[in-house]
């Protein structure tokens, strides 16, 4: 792309973009020449942030029913997440299980 057309590092070789440094910040997302790197470092991130999160309500004296309030409305998000906004299509307790009875 533009002045960086003649570099021989690869970003993604199914786009065909070269890079001239092992990572580059776009909106503030880091993006490694390896997709693989990508996914690690932005995910560790996120679940580092998520557990800072945790630690700092840790701090917050909750009651155990506002403990796990907050936990329900996580659980609810996350498969949310999982199933993108639409119904669950394998059992929740099915799918919580290990991967050799059925789960993921």
């Amino acid at each position: 792309m533009g002045t960086l057309k003649n570099s021989n590092v690869k970003y993604s070789s199914e786009h065909n973009f070269t890079w001239t440094s092992e990572s580059a910040t776009a909106l503030g997302i880091p993006f490694y020449n390896k997709h693989q790197d990508t996914l690690k470092y932005n995910m560790n991130k996120k679940i580092n942030d998520f557990r800072m999160t945790l630690k700092q309500w840790s701090h917050r004296n909750l009651t155990l029913m506002g403990k796990v309030t907050i936990i329900e409305n996580l659980q609810r998000d996350i498969f949310k997440f999982i199933w993108n906004s639409k119904p669950d299509k394998v059992k929740r307790s099915i799918l919580l299980q290990g991967y050799e009875y059925g789960g993921l």
